[in-house]
């Protein structure tokens, strides 16, 4: 059976990130989360609301899962209407 605990080494060896410009650094890499996961939560809240559905609930959800969830969103049909179309 085959030795996978080297695995992840071995990829950010053949990755060459710092040629790349891409830097490495933990603190890089939490401001990027951040930075991914908030956009997330606002295309998330703008995407509901122009769906119909629960802006909070889903700008929390991109909050947490980042652009997936607007993904994910998109291809969830509108939500009709809650107003009464009767006079």
């Amino acid at each position: 059976m085959p030795d996978y605990s080297a695995w992840p080494s071995q990829l950010m060896l053949t990755v060459p990130f710092d040629q790349m410009g891409i830097s490495t650094s933990p603190f890089a890499q939490t401001v990027l989360a951040l930075v991914t996961h908030l956009i997330g939560c606002l295309l998330c809240f703008d995407l509901a609301r122009r769906k119909n559905r629960a802006p909070l609930f889903w700008a929390w959800v991109g909050l947490l899962v980042g652009p997936l969830a607007a993904i994910v969103l998109m291809f969830i049909p509108n939500r009709e209407s809650r107003r009464s179309t009767e006079p």
